[in-house]
């Protein structure tokens, strides 16, 4: 940890924080996840032990008391789920998701170090301004397209789409963060039965456990479509039992001030048959190796509603963004809530230790990003740090740029047209 200045707290979940970190030696400003051993394996334990009392309870299991807890730790879904994180994040490499630079672990925290994007959450900017106008939506739903495109030709599936899980940089493109809830190594006829995602973006597929593919996140596109142009998700309630239930038996509320396109769009991202839903039909990989990936997303993506998307523009990040977020500098925490930021930065060393073995639990879990990193590769392999040393050791500053967010720039909000042909 010696090798970052920890700065502002700008985000906190269930076992961890956010904090905004500067490199020592280069003076690089980050954004640090730090994850508590002692609070994940706290949980799993418990989790465990429930389940044993329950198997001791059931007279006609011949599995009680045969669980070893440390070796069943191995499997549970917070240990495969944080390593499935770290495993996506270091190969993934594309404009619209967030980029992994450092991953290590100390013995109180898991760390991974990653771009700091200061434009805020699309949720805050959904809330203050209640509603976005189409064109507006239509912006963020085709970078999410593209970011999506990519994740599945790699083989992972997101399944946390929501407007807390993508920022917005400097400049007003979307970052996908947090790959928590993501499955990776997954081919195209493989299931997954893992209830996992947030209330109001999961799939029926998943509600009703019936086993998911990546057409789950093409579902949970439609969901922030749909509440970016309205406000609020189609199937919405306070009670999330009778959320799930709305949407299994209760049509699409659609607005009249929506247009027909956008209904049409959403109601094909939003068929409850995974194999009808828009986005589950790839294009012929003929047309992908003639033509070039853009070429195929075109043809797969070929709605009115996107009609006058240029996604060569917007791949290559030349589209204009419609909004750009009020950020004075690269330090500019006005975007985050002062709920987080108002908190002292602080290592909390040895005040929540990591039972004895949680370094092994997560081993391999150290990386350093190649320098010489190009957008859109596939990765690289782990480049691994000696034993007991910093995984920081001997690497030259990094040269390659931290990506959109790192520019020094100052803006106003604005809209502006990023349309085809202008």
């Amino acid at each position: 940890m010696s090798d970052f200045e920890l700065m502002t707290v700008v985000g906190k979940g269930g076992y961890g924080k956010v904090v905004m970190v500067k490199k020592v030696d280069t003076g690089k400003i980050y954004a640090m996840k730090i994850l508590s051993k002692a609070s994940m394996i706290s949980k799993k334990k418990n989790d465990f032990e429930k389940e044993m009392r329950t198997r001791e309870h059931d007279s006609s299991s011949h599995l009680a008391g045969l669980i070893n807890i440390d070796k069943a730790l191995y499997k549970h879904w917070l240990v495969k789920s944080t390593k499935a994180e770290r495993r996506v994040l270091e190969v993934v490499n594309h404009p619209f998701i967030v980029k992994l630079h450092f991953a290590f672990q100390t013995k109180e925290n898991l760390c991974l170090v990653l771009d700091f994007i200061n434009g805020g959450e699309l949720f805050s900017h959904l809330a203050s301004q209640k509603v976005f106008s189409e064109s507006r939506a239509k912006f963020y739903t085709a970078e999410i397209i593209l970011a999506l495109e990519y994740l599945h030709a790699m083989h992972v599936i997101y399944r946390d789409l929501k407007p807390e899980n993508i920022l917005l940089d400097l400049n007003g493109h979307v970052r996908l963060t947090d790959f928590g809830h993501s499955k990776d190594e997954f081919s195209r006829d493989d299931r997954s039965f893992s209830m996992v995602g947030s209330p109001y973006y999961m799939a029926p597929e998943v509600v009703l456990n019936k086993g998911h593919g990546k057409e789950v996140d093409w579902w949970s596109l439609g969901i922030l479509a749909y509440e970016m142009m309205t406000g609020l998700p189609p199937f919405f309630d306070e009670n999330t039992r009778l959320a799930y239930q709305n949407l299994l038996t209760k049509p699409i509320p659609f607005p009249e001030t929506m247009s027909e396109d956008a209904k049409v769009m959403l109601a094909g991202l939003l068929d409850t048959d995974p194999k009808k839903r828009f986005g589950s039909v790839d294009p012929p990989e003929e047309v992908v190796r003639l033509n070039g990936e853009t070429a195929g997303i075109a043809q797969k993506w070929n709605q009115n509603w996107l009609s006058e998307v240029n996604w060569d523009r917007l791949l290559s990040m030349e589209a204009d963004p419609p909004f750009k977020p009020k950020v004075k500098g690269i330090t500019d925490i006005s975007n985050f809530s002062s709920h987080f930021t108002s908190e002292m930065a602080k290592y909390d060393q040895g005040a929540a230790a990591a039972p004895p073995g949680a370094e092994v639990l997560f081993e391999d879990f150290a990386y350093i990003a190649p320098v010489s990193d190009t957008m859109f590769s596939p990765g690289s392999p782990n480049k691994k740090s000696p034993p007991n040393s910093s995984p920081f050791a001997d690497i030259p500053p990094l040269t390659s740029p931290m990506g959109v967010g790192a520019k020094v720039q100052t803006n106003t909000s604005h809209e502006t047209n990023w349309q085809e042909g202008e």
